[in-house]
């Protein structure tokens, strides 16, 4: 899989960053869990005045923040967001077939009528 590079990072609100990749549709990425699973290395992400120093660097291959070992590469940053993403119609399709389930079987798995 090819990863498209960083072209523009905007850190939001609650650990979130709006990222405009080269070549594909923008996203954005709520980073939150990886930042718990970070240990006290990340936890200098939670304040707000180092969040919003968020930049990309290395020529779009990952995110850095003031400080020191703070950053993110472009290809988890990707996984991430893809991992967020809103799931559409086709998702689903895509899901049941190849699960093999019947639109029975796919209604009763996800608990909708």
């Amino acid at each position: 899989m090819k990863v498209p590079r960083i072209e523009n990072v905007t850190p939001t609100s609650n650990m979130t960053l709006e990222i405009q990749w080269k070549g594909a549709p923008a996203s954005a990425a709520h980073l939150f869990g990886w930042i718990a699973t970070g240990g006290e290395l990340l936890t200098p992400l939670k304040s707000p005045e180092v969040w919003k120093t968020a930049t990309v660097t290395d020529y779009g291959a990952t995110v850095e923040w003031a400080g020191e070992d703070l950053a993110i590469d472009a290809y988890h940053l990707f996984q991430i967001a893809g991992d967020q993403r809103d799931f559409a119609l086709d998702d689903v399709r895509k899901w049941q077939e190849q699960a093999g389930l019947s639109n029975n079987e796919a209604a009763d798995f996800l608990g909708v009528n």
